[in-house]
């Protein structure tokens, strides 16, 4: 950290590079390591996020949160960046979806149609008045649910088993 911050300050790309590099290999060690993170800007953050595995930031623990709250903040960003991503509230029934889900998924409030298999469905109606990154700040700040748990709970709307 003692030489990603001022090369990053200083614009040494490569440098910067090779210090995410170690720093996506070494995770484990570094979140062990006694040192303050907090003036770590975002931008190093976000690709220190794109280096690491979810299964190993995941199965990292530190004493004081000190990055991996940060990096599942960054994790999060860079899952809904991706337009097949986007989350969508049923006006109706309130359930979170995706453009993907609605062709499949029924609305049990929702108007009845004859679908082109001839089955009677009700599609989700996308509320136009919510937004999902007001809804996870809301979250957030309301139940004090830590950046592991939101990037979870909004992973599991995006990929229904």
């Amino acid at each position: 950290m003692t030489i990603l911050i001022p090369a990053e300050f200083l614009k040494i790309d490569r440098l910067v590079r090779e210090c995410l590099d170690f720093i996506g290999e070494h995770i484990e060690e570094i979140a062990r390591v006694q040192v303050d993170m907090s003036c770590i800007n975002t931008n190093i953050i976000r690709e220190m996020a794109r280096k690491v595995s979810l299964d190993r930031l995941d199965n990292l623990k530190e004493r004081k949160d000190k990055i991996v709250s940060r990096l599942f903040m960054k994790k999060l960003e860079l899952l809904l960046e991706k337009d097949k991503n986007h989350l969508y509230k049923c006006a109706y029934c309130s359930k979170l979806f995706t453009k993907k889900q609605r062709k499949v998924l029924s609305c049990k409030k929702g108007t009845n149609f004859v679908d082109s298999n001839g089955q009677m469905r009700a599609k989700h109606i996308m509320d136009k008045n919510w937004d999902l990154k007001k809804f996870v700040t809301f979250v957030r700040e309301t139940y004090r649910i830590s950046w592991r748990e939101i990037y979870w709970k909004v992973w599991s709307y995006l990929y229904l088993l």
